[in-house]
């Protein structure tokens, strides 16, 4: 059974949709495999309905060429973006505190302007809290959308478990065709999605606990900061003090 141009799917692929709307077009992907390949023909309503509905599961994850529109790359990259800016993040912050133990100990240190070299600090530290923050939220953004894939994969998986139900109690009253094989391909491949979908899941979360660890740290060391700084300055007059009564002594 052929797809004709005035097939039940009305909706044509206008020249303005773009590349991107004419790959994920689902009436262009059934008119050119039903009519191009012979092992897709169909032979009854039944078949086509089951065709529909596997090119509805994979016409945007399986029948695209374009960069743009695979859609798991897209979050992968994404994904591995901020997981290095977590670890930048995480190195940066074990050398600042490397270097804040280093200055504790050096006496050239205590005649600056701590002050300034506090204010120049702190500076740096918001920039950095402010990025650290910005990536956070976009993993929960990131997390938002394939957790929306999720339970669309889900919802379609459901409603195609109900066909291959009902296909099979019809079965009995006439040939389903090809119509289970497909519907028994879009489960596998739902199920495919689901796994990929779950793993970048729990990739997302691993890396958004650990920018809130990173965060809390950095709250503390803050905490720290101010500490050390009082207690600089402390040291410091206290040292000056003691100049000027050994100046009126002497």
């Amino acid at each position: 059974m052929d797809i004709s141009t005035h097939a039940a799917i009305q909706r044509e692929t206008l020249t303005t949709d773009g590349r991107l709307y004419q790959q994920a077009d689902l009436r262009n992907s059934l008119f050119n495999e039903v009519n191009a390949d012979l092992t897709s023909r169909c032979e009854n309503s039944f078949d086509l309905a089951a065709l529909v509905a596997l090119h509805a599961v994979t016409v945007l994850f399986e029948r695209s060429s374009h960069p743009d529109l695979e859609i798991f790359r897209i979050f992968e990259e994404a994904i591995s973006i901020l997981t290095e800016k977590m670890t930048t993040s995480f190195k940066r912050f074990r050398a600042r505190g490397f270097r804040d133990k280093a200055t504790d100990y050096d006496p050239a240190v205590r005649t600056t302007n701590i002050r300034a070299k506090h204010k120049r600090e702190g500076a740096l530290a918001e920039k950095q809290n402010r990025e650290n923050t910005s990536a956070l939220l976009e993993l929960r953004d990131i997390e938002d959308e394939l957790k929306t894939l999720q339970r669309l994969f889900g919802a379609q998986k459901a409603a195609i478990n109900d066909m291959i139900e009902r296909y099979k109690s019809w079965s009995s009253a006439g040939s389903m065709g090809n119509a289970l094989g497909f519907l028994d391909q879009a489960i596998r491949k739902l199920d495919e999605y689901l796994l990929h979908t779950k793993k970048m899941i729990e990739s997302v979360q691993s890396t958004r606990d650990d920018f809130d660890k990173l965060l809390q740290m950095v709250q503390r060391q803050a905490q720290v900061d101010e500490v050390r700084l009082a207690r600089l300055q402390a040291d410091l007059a206290s040292a000056q003090s003691r100049s000027v009564m050994i100046f009126t002594v002497f």
